[in-house]
């Protein structure tokens, strides 16, 4: 991300708790209001977590698979 040297992983569900990061859920779903937003952040979260136990770094490959209009 262009003028960002710290971006984080962290547990969320919709726009407003990314802070710019990158949120983790293990399925889509459907908001309060109608908007989409992610479940189960908090299992995919502690997946993630326990996957990169012991590793300083990893490749993240990010791949477009549909746009939001």
């Amino acid at each position: 991300v262009q003028g960002r040297t710290h971006i984080l992983f962290h547990k969320g569900n919709i726009d407003d708790d990314t802070h710019g990061c990158v949120l983790t859920g293990e399925s889509y779903s459907t908001w309060k209001d109608g908007s989409c937003s992610l479940a189960s952040s908090g299992a995919a979260f502690d997946e993630f977590m326990r996957r990169l136990a012991g590793q300083n770094e990893f490749q993240l490959n990010i791949v477009e698979l549909f746009r939001k209009e």
